[in-house]
């Protein structure tokens, strides 16, 4: 575990089983939080997502799983660094704002661009579960992998479970001829981001 996913464990664990919600029930700082906490959902909810059209990585995406507010605090102040240092671990690969981008079309079929070569399949979203699979053609074996969109306010997030989305990441770096240089980069972040979420930051083109 890294040292600022220990830090925000030990910072939850402090607050022994009660969340910041509860410990501030029926006060003002409550009242506030779960103003804010409605907001965010409403605006990160994936249903405020709308796919069809071509979307561009802008960088990597992380967020920390569980339902404490707390840890949802907690987490946004160390977010930004780990994205830095997955950004870091992307680039030695050739994996930067550019070189990636994802066309949805309206007949669920998806194209995706990585490093100048295009991989094709098609793509499914489950709204009320806020989930989205893309199924891989024969390039990628079939591949399969389902994860979930976050609206953002400059475009979405495309988060997947770190082990599931590190594996996806080798493969499709293999299938685009960058096998040799991925082991390295990419298993060094295996350990690190054990128990949290990765993906891509998307904009629209």
């Amino acid at each position: 575990m890294s040292l600022a996913a220990a830090f925000v464990s030990a910072i939850v664990f402090n607050v022994s089983a009660q969340s910041l919600t509860d410990l501030l029930k029926g006060t003002k700082a409550g009242d506030a939080v779960n103003a804010v906490t409605n907001l965010v959902e409403a605006v990160t909810n994936s249903s405020n997502v709308s796919l069809p059209g071509t979307w561009k990585y802008t960088g990597p995406a992380i967020d920390m799983t569980g339902d404490d507010a707390l840890s949802n605090i907690a987490g946004s102040a160390v977010t930004s660094e780990m994205e830095k240092k997955v950004a870091s671990a992307f680039e030695k690969v050739g994996i930067k704002e550019g070189t990636v981008s994802f066309t949805f079309n309206d007949d669920m079929s998806f194209s995706c661009t990585i490093l100048g070569k295009t991989l094709n399949g098609t793509w499914e979203k489950n709204t009320e579960e806020g989930k989205l699979t893309l199924q891989f053609g024969q390039t990628m074996k079939y591949l399969s992998i389902t994860g979930y969109l976050k609206a953002t306010t400059s475009g979405c997030e495309l988060l997947f479970e770190s082990d599931r989305f590190l594996s996806f990441l080798k493969t499709v770096l293999s299938a685009v001829g960058k096998k040799s240089t991925t082991a390295s980069a990419i298993s060094s972040l295996s350990n690190s981001y054990d128990g949290m979420n990765l993906g891509f930051k998307l904009s629209r083109q």
